[in-house]
């Protein structure tokens, strides 16, 4: 009997730390559960800020480029009028530089013609 006795205290104590294992064991799984389940959340909000900080740097970035775009075209555009406005001061002198040789060409002509016809006029004395 006392054999009998023995086995069935072992057999009580280790029915009884099993019972203690498993129900260790199912406070650390929930606990990790737990733990688990609020580093996923962390996880997903730190993804969905990454998220919006890349979007928000990247409407940042188009709308730089947008800016630095309208002022070059600003820019060339006002250095092309410039460039527009001397070609046509520098063409207006040379038209009226032209028109002046033209001028002068004229009236060399009539002068040369004037002194030929008064040449021949006194060769015919």
């Amino acid at each position: 009997m006392e054999i009998t006795s023995f086995i069935l205290g072992v057999c009580a104590v280790i029915i009884i730390l099993m019972v203690a294992g498993t129900s260790v064991n199912y406070m650390t799984i929930k606990v990790l559960r737990k733990d688990i389940d609020n580093l996923d959340m962390a996880s997903s909000h730190s993804f969905e800020d990454t998220y919006r900080q890349l979007e928000k740097l990247q409407q940042e970035v188009y709308s730089r480029i947008d800016t630095v775009e309208q002022n070059t075209v600003r820019h060339t555009d006002s250095r092309a009028d410039k460039l527009g406005n001397k070609l046509d001061e520098l063409d207006n002198r040379l038209m009226g530089e032209i028109s002046l040789l033209l001028q002068d060409m004229r009236s060399l002509r009539q002068e040369i013609s004037r002194v030929e016809k008064s040449y021949k006029e006194k060769i015919n004395y």
